[in-house]
């Protein structure tokens, strides 16, 4: 089969990557209040410091893992209006992890999802985060 020349159109349609390769849905409770920030170009984002999979008995995984969720303008306004220490929330977005050593030789593991969709929290979560 004789080579295709650079300018030489084909038929073919190139393939298609899948975008969701790191989607994930994460059902989080948010563990601090939202903090907003400013970024160069006065681009306005927000963070939230959340734990999934908390402590529920000794028969569930006691384990709990710090998530910071990171929002952006499509998250933003949003987030301002619902996001509350304490409230039980659900977001899409795209998972991003490190892993760091400190001085003292010790690891520590870091999660941040990148809020692409947030699910408005139930009526009932609302009232409880506004209670404490």
């Amino acid at each position: 089969m004789p080579k295709k020349q650079p300018d030489e159109v084909t038929s073919e349609k190139p393939k298609k990557r899948a975008h969701a390769i790191n989607m994930m849905s994460l059902q989080v409770t948010a563990a601090t209040d939202l903090r907003e920030h400013t970024g160069k170009n006065d681009n306005e984002w927000a963070t939230v410091f959340a734990i999934h999979n908390k402590y529920r008995g000794k028969k569930n995984d006691p384990k709990a893992i710090p998530v910071t969720i990171h929002f952006g303008p499509q998250t933003l306004a949003l987030a301002k209006a619902t996001i509350k220490k304490g409230l039980m929330f659900t977001v899409v977005g795209e998972l991003d992890y490190d892993k760091v050593v400190d001085d003292s030789g010790s690891e520590k593991e870091f999660y941040k999802v990148h809020a692409l969709q947030l699910s408005p929290p139930p009526k009932k979560a609302e009232a409880d985060a506004e209670k404490s």
